[in-house]
């Protein structure tokens, strides 16, 4: 062997895995996304992908194995949740994660491991994951060329340059004499007069420079350039009075904030007489400003915190970021305090979750913010607690079916006698929320169950509709199998509808 690996592959073994799996992988993962839609396909691209990663890494297994096979996990069960959830929210949530921790990997891979970044290096991840794929990538390519250039491969180089014309010309002429051949040829002046294939290529070289950078890195066949990865190192200079003359600043801004708005913060604004605000005002003018301040202040803490020049006097400072916490507690309450009145005045919506989950997280942040400052703040530390907890969010909002929940609660609310927006029944849950629609059909009156499902039908009447148009065996999703098997159940009811029924 060329390199002492324990027993693993050799380099040139792997040399030849890493190309050969560049394009088995490319190839495959083309044929199964390209145009297709979102579901298991995915997942098994990805997984060819990890497991051609493993195959070709020659390091022991320690700490810094153990993270990327972490991260692999994590990046293995947002992908699984493509092929469950058919919401598209939910999917863009996925579909922006699993790219970011595909780039957390290889900055791991390249050496630098997810517990050493920074909040800068953690939002730049991608383009400097980007950067090295690409500079590997280039690096193989230099290397195979310089190969057949003047090497062993310099015959066979020569041969093909012969052989392809040649075979080309002969494929042209038999073509006239068998009718397979005859097609073939028309197939391939169609795509090339079309140029339909291009699409196709250039997704499938994207795919294969990635892959060959990547594997290139895994399997530590060209040296890593990590100058686009720079250490932000800053030298502690702000003093005990420095900080909380800025902290004790804002403390004192929200505690005034907090006493002039205490009625319109906990109380019930919208619902009052001569308050001059609507619940959506109420909601809508606070709550943007609200987060944002919060969010705001737990990164003045960690950049505050990040050069400070600490002495004796240290408590202090320790104070007032309790207090600061404190009051962005006290903020963020206030603010589901406002959308839980809205809600219960107009119902509930998947954009009002997503607003409740957000509280959640940054909630969260705040404690986990909160325990650091009782000690000494770690900043990569409260970073990664925060990255793993958006994570764990993104995989709770896929796999969970928050669609269903937000019908079944509007549908409560119509028993109970409020009113029905029967159009974002229909809409607003997408393909997810339509078994559960259907479940509850016969709760309804029989003039509002009627409405819904001829909603449901001229929803979903279009040709190109994704319920209504087959899919491949890889583009298989569980929920918008079940959907498509409720739109048939529905279509096939003799029930009729009117001949015009609202607008979809």
């Amino acid at each position: 062997m060329t390199q002492s690996t324990s027993g693993l592959l050799a380099t040139p073994r792997r040399r030849a895995l890493v190309w050969s799996g560049a394009v088995a992988v490319a190839s495959f993962s083309t044929w199964i996304l390209f145009g297709a839609r979102p579901g298991i396909n995915l997942l098994l691209s990805l997984l060819a992908a990890l497991l051609l990663a493993r195959v070709v890494d020659p390091r022991v297994p320690g700490p810094a194995r153990r993270e990327s096979l972490l991260i692999d996990a994590t990046v293995l069960l947002l992908a699984g949740a493509l092929a469950v959830t058919a919401g598209g929210p939910a999917m863009a949530l996925v579909g922006l994660s699993i790219p970011w921790l595909c780039a957390l990997s290889v900055l791991q891979r390249a050496g630098h491991p997810f517990a050493c970044q920074g909040l800068l290096r953690l939002l730049v991840a991608p383009f400097a994951a980007l950067s090295i794929v690409l500079s590997q990538a280039s690096g193989l390519l230099g290397d195979a060329a310089r190969k057949f250039r003047g090497g062993r491969y310099e015959s066979a180089l020569r041969g093909a340059a012969w052989a392809v014309p040649t075979v080309l010309v002969f494929f042209l002429l038999l073509a006239n004499a068998d009718p397979t051949f005859e097609a073939w040829r028309s197939e391939v002046f169609e795509a090339l007069r079309s140029l339909s294939f291009l699409p196709r290529l250039v997704f499938w070289l994207v795919l294969a420079v990635g892959m060959l950078g990547g594997l290139g890195l895994t399997a530590q066949l060209h040296p890593v350039a990590l100058g686009q990865v720079r250490e932000s190192l800053q030298r502690a200079h702000r003093t005990v009075t420095e900080r909380s003359i800025a902290l004790g600043a804002v403390a004192l801004l929200f505690a005034l904030f907090l006493v002039l708005q205490a009625n319109v913060l906990f109380g019930d604004p919208g619902g009052r007489v001569g308050s001059g605000m609507t619940y959506a005002e109420a909601v809508h003018r606070g709550f943007v400003e609200l987060t944002g301040v919060v969010t705001l202040t737990a990164l003045l803490i960690l950049v505050i915190d990040a050069a400070a020049l600490r002495n004796e006097h240290e408590g202090r400072v320790r104070v007032l970021y309790c207090v600061l916490l404190a009051q962005c507690l006290l903020l963020l309450a206030s603010a589901w305090v406002r959308l839980l009145a809205y809600e219960e005045a107009y119902g509930y919506s998947m954009l009002r979750v997503y607003v409740h989950l957000y509280i959640l997280w940054v909630a969260a942040g705040l404690l986990l913010l909160a325990r650091e400052v009782l000690t000494r703040i770690d900043r990569q530390r409260v970073l990664r607690s925060a990255v793993v907890a958006g994570l764990v969010g993104v995989m709770g909002v896929a796999y969970v079916n928050l669609p269903a929940w937000v019908v079944e609660r509007n549908v409560a609310r119509y028993q109970q006698g409020a009113a029905l927006d029967r159009s974002y029944l229909v809409q607003g849950g997408g393909p997810d929320a339509l078994p559960t629609i259907e479940r509850l059909l016969p709760g309804m009156k029989v003039d509002e169950g009627v409405a819904v499902r001829c909603l449901i039908l001229q929803r979903h009447a279009r040709e190109r509709d994704v319920l209504r148009t087959p899919e491949h065996w890889y583009e298989w999703n569980l929920r918008r199998h079940a959907a498509r098997a409720t739109l048939a159940r529905l279509t096939a009811s003799t029930q009729g509808c009117p001949a015009r029924q609202g607008e979809d």
